[in-house]
């Protein structure tokens, strides 16, 4: 018998359908999966417990100024997880329907007042200008001889050829 090729579009699209061997085999394995995994998390949680027990016998031991030792900490590593991985459902996962997407440049509703045309998104940069109206404002702390147009020439710093120049 020779075999039928289909096209890639109709064996894609058979391929979804989990056979009822697939499926038996992945319930098998999800099976041992959960199993393995409920005795690692409770391996695990007696070492976590431990781990919170200690640290609360250390937390009383500094309230009450006593010397802690290192008896005090768990000296091991947190177990690791080594049994099977999680299986893969071989049925197909249900579509979730897509929200529609706006268009970019538009603002409501298409067809809607604040439509802004189909056209792609227009990005500019803004000038110096804008920024510095929309800066912070501080209030002038300055000393007032500072604030004098002619405080320059009241502290002599005009004058070249000053010995602080020569230095």
């Amino acid at each position: 018998m020779d075999a039928v090729v289909l096209p890639p579009a109709t064996a894609g699209a058979m391929a979804q359908a989990a056979s009822p061997q697939a499926m038996a085999e992945y319930r098998r394995k999800l099976k041992e999966y959960l199993e393995a995994r409920a005795a690692f998390d409770q391996e695990a949680s007696a070492y976590w417990s431990s781990i919170a027990d200690k640290r609360r016998v250390r937390n009383a031991k500094r309230r009450d100024r006593q010397p802690i030792a290192l008896d005090d900490y768990v000296l091991t590593q947190p177990p690791v997880y080594s049994g099977p991985k999680r299986p893969v459902d071989p049925s197909p996962e249900p579509a979730e329907p897509e929200e529609p997407r706006q268009r970019l440049g538009q603002v409501g509703p298409a067809g809607s007042q604040q439509d802004l045309g189909g056209g792609p998104a227009r990005i500019w940069r803004l000038s110096r200008k804008d920024f510095a109206e929309d800066r912070a404002q501080g209030k002038d702390i300055r000393p007032l001889i500072h604030r004098v147009i002619l405080a320059p020439r009241l502290l002599r710093s005009h004058v070249a050829g000053r010995s602080r120049d020569d230095a």
